[in-house]
């Protein structure tokens, strides 16, 4: 049932991605804008992160988890009935939020409700699940933007039943972690970095960067790439542009099993700078096929580096500090 929430809250972060050329028409939106409503996700997300990121430590997992699910399905609701870019720029900080909320305890109670034989299936089951959830979402959107004027019509109306369903559904799972006692003082934000974990953390700053980079313009402009730039007028191609760069990620991230973490991030380094310089060539010769090309190869560096890279600084961080190591990257 984590994994399944995981997936969805996912989903629901890149499900406006395809939808960005409908709000600009039918609100005479600008790319600049557009770009806005994207980002201004990461104000809620580094908000949550930074005070109730690690809260579930305290509270416990089922509390938190809840608390997110419901936040998920107040965002999910304010696209639904979304009349305007105030509109927008609110969900979009709400579900910020929410996913912030909940990224932490859901990886935690993945890890702590794994099977003792096999304890890296919970790291996989979370690095795998978000790159899975973030192809569906932007795949069945673009489907949709296809068929329909009005995909948000059918889709957000249906993820705000979901979470309602899945916080209650999170209510019956067994606690993993005894509450302790919590006032105000925990919710300061903080990040740090322990001594220990500077070489490491540092290192991986550049790919971690560029990853993340590819990562956000896929979300936020592709849409609007492949129909400006590359002509392709396929309402679904958007979204299927962006759901093929995740699901290359997910099978970079299960690729990175097989190497060594120092390993798999020069191979994703690789792969990324190869793949990047395939989206560069791609928009410059208005070439659709190398764009998807690029995509693929850019999406599974983008497993391999982030994967690697957190394998690498986990290795040397203690549980003390993993959480706010964890924040910081």
């Amino acid at each position: 049932m984590l994994a399944c929430a995981n997936v969805m809250m996912m989903a629901t972060a890149s499900a406006p991605s395809p939808i960005y050329p409908l709000y600009r028409e039918r609100w005479g939106l600008s790319v600049t804008m557009l770009t806005v409503i994207f980002a201004v996700y990461v104000v809620g997300l580094l908000g949550a992160l930074l005070t109730v990121g690690s809260l579930s430590d305290q509270l416990g997992r089922r509390p938190v988890l809840v608390a997110a699910l419901l936040v998920a399905a107040a965002s999910t609701a304010i696209f639904w009935t979304a009349d305007g870019v105030v509109s927008l720029l609110i969900a979009r900080v709400v579900q910020g939020i929410a996913t912030g909320t909940a990224t932490a305890a859901l990886a935690a109670g993945l890890v702590e409700l794994s099977p003792k034989r096999r304890p890296q299936m919970g790291p996989t089951t979370t690095a795998v699940g978000t790159s899975i959830g973030m192809a569906t979402g932007a795949g069945v959107m673009g489907l949709l933007v296809q068929s329909t004027s009005r995909p948000d019509a059918y889709v957000f109306p249906v993820l705000t039943l979901t979470f309602v369903v899945l916080a209650a559904v999170v209510l019956t799972i067994p606690e993993t972690l005894v509450p302790r006692t919590v006032g105000l003082a925990s919710l300061r934000p903080r990040v740090r970095v322990p001594r220990e974990v500077r070489p490491e953390f540092f290192a991986s700053i550049p790919a971690l960067v560029a990853a993340w980079s590819v990562t956000g313009l896929f979300l936020a402009l592709t849409p609007s790439l492949v129909s400006s730039v590359l002509h392709v007028r396929s309402g679904a191609a958007g979204g299927l542009s962006i759901a093929a760069l995740f699901l290359a990620n997910s099978v970079g991230g299960l690729w990175s099993v097989r190497h060594a973490a120092r390993l798999a991030t020069l191979l994703g380094a690789v792969l990324l700078a190869l793949g990047a310089s395939g989206l560069a060539v791609a928009i410059a010769v208005a070439s659709p096929a190398v764009y998807v090309g690029g995509s693929v190869v850019a999406g599974l560096g983008v497993g391999l580096t982030f994967n690697g890279n957190l394998r690498a600084i986990s290795a040397v961080t203690t549980a003390k500090s993993r959480s706010e190591v964890f924040s910081a990257v």
